[in-house]
């Protein structure tokens, strides 16, 4: 997370996916808290919540990538963080 956001000028705002795999749901957890808890250090940031979704039936067609209804529901969430962010 870091590393990533060292490549990113410090004023420049940040919109970061959450992650979850499902064979791994508490490492998924683990890694989301820590981003959320960096990117509120960093400030100017958002996380959109993937994770929540991404765990029920039908949004993941191999446990990590969305399946045509995961697609269509990543995008919705993304396209409405960067909509809420700059209204």
């Amino acid at each position: 997370i870091n590393e990533l956001l060292a490549a990113i000028p410090a004023g420049a705002p940040v919109l970061w996916v959450d992650v979850y795999v499902d064979k791994l749901p508490e490492r998924s957890k683990q890694f989301d808290d820590t981003l959320r808890r960096v990117l509120a250090a960093r400030g100017n940031t958002r996380v959109v919540d993937w994770a929540t979704v991404a765990s029920e039936d039908g949004v993941l067609r191999d446990g990590i990538h969305p399946s045509g209804f995961g697609v269509d529901e990543f995008t919705r969430r993304v396209s409405t963080a960067v909509a809420d962010w700059a209204a």
